[in-house]
């Protein structure tokens, strides 16, 4: 079964060791759920609205919340609001205990979150609409970053300029429903036959094959995958061309909060305390730089605190304007809010390419009742 743990997850080089821990007892892979998270599904149905946060401490309920994060081991610096949320105690102090696990593979979040086995999680919009065309169930209720951070990079030495140039290359590719999307939009702005690029599965990091050129270019987030390998391969310009609307990409929520449906039934108040100590998270590690960068070295001991100097700046450009405040598609929604429509039209996307099957009426999944102030 999948070990939820308080403990700090080891990464990169204790990588595979850490996710044998997480599975160890359990040839299922199921995962074991909290007591909350053992209730049966419901229907996609309407969540209830939470009520305004208590304002004495002595008013919570003490509630234990199970958290898959958004991808596998290892660990990476956009994950450090949760744990600083964690470390400063925004969680406890709200009556929450929260234990954090990381996925076997890079679907799983939101499988997990729809199944049962998490109360709640982080994922992204294109996963969890795929998730909910197979018939799984959720309530997504706060963006925690709006933009993507994700692109395509290339060693410096492959002779790439532009995107023209990806063809005859060998190209990384992660499995999971977002990065696919991206991969075929991009290419279909820049009218590339996806049959004249050679591309292979990514597996959970990339990394390591475009080191070992076995890839000229791989799929990379911009504060992990392009910041460690052009470190690795001391090639500081290698090319890295940003998945955005100028590159065919249109606009979705990136960093998605989700919870399991029951949960969120049963433990409204719980859920919403959830969502506003890890947007406090967000904006604490936004205001506290070199905190942020602490506190990845904390949950990434092995890692060069190079890394995460480099890996919190690309954050920060992409996720961050000049004035601290967080880079929404709509600056005047509140943080964390979401619109219904532009899920809707991101899934048009989805179904127009042939990626999901069956689309879902998405304001049965989209939820803005557990943002503070709600």
């Amino acid at each position: 079964m999948h070990r939820f743990t308080d403990v700090t997850p080891r990464r990169r080089l204790l990588g595979t060791f850490a996710m044998v821990v997480i599975l160890a007892g359990c040839s299922s892979g199921s995962a074991t759920p909290s007591p909350q998270a053992t209730a049966t599904l419901g229907t996609s149905s309407s969540i209830p609205a939470a009520s305004t946060a208590p304002s004495a401490a002595a008013s919570f309920t003490p509630t234990t919340i199970n958290v898959v994060e958004d991808y596998p081991s290892p660990h990476w610096i956009a994950q450090v609001a949760w744990w600083l949320a964690k470390d400063k105690g925004f969680y406890s102090d709200v009556g929450l205990t929260v234990n954090f696990m990381l996925p076997p593979t890079p679907p799983d979040p939101a499988k997990f979150i729809a199944t049962g086995k998490v109360d709640m999680g982080i994922s992204y919009t294109p996963d969890l609409l795929t998730a909910a065309s197979q018939g799984l169930d959720f309530a997504a209720v706060a963006s925690l970053m709006d933009r993507n951070t994700e692109g395509i990079m290339c060693r410096s030495d492959a002779g790439v300029k532009t995107p023209q140039d990806l063809v005859g290359k060998t190209v990384a590719i992660y499995d999971f429903p977002m990065a696919q999307l991206n991969w075929s939009l991009f290419l279909e702005h820049y009218g590339i036959d996806p049959s004249k690029v050679n591309k292979v599965s990514e597996g959970n990091y990339g990394v390591p094959l475009i080191v070992a050129n076995k890839a000229q270019c791989i799929d990379a987030a911009a504060p992990e995958e392009l910041v460690d390998a052009r470190l690795q391969m001391k090639q500081p310009d290698a090319p890295f061309f940003l998945y955005d609307t100028s590159q065919g990409i249109p606009n979705f929520y990136w960093f998605v909060i989700a919870a399991n449906r029951s949960f969120a039934n049963q433990n409204p108040e719980a859920v919403k305390r959830f969502v506003g100590a890890t947007i406090k998270g967000l904006q604490y590690a936004q205001q506290h730089p070199d905190e942020a960068k602490a506190e990845f070295l904390k949950i990434a001991p092995d890692q060069d605190p190079t890394l995460a100097q480099q890996g919190w700046d690309q954050i920060s450009k992409i996720e961050f304007n000049a004035d601290g405040s967080l880079n929404r598609f709509y600056p005047s929604d509140p943080v964390g809010f979401m619109r219904p429509d532009l899920w809707q039209s991101f899934q048009q996307v989805l179904v127009d390419h042939k990626l999901i099957d069956q689309p879902v009426d998405v304001t049965k999944y989209v939820t803005n009742a557990f943002l503070p102030g709600q």
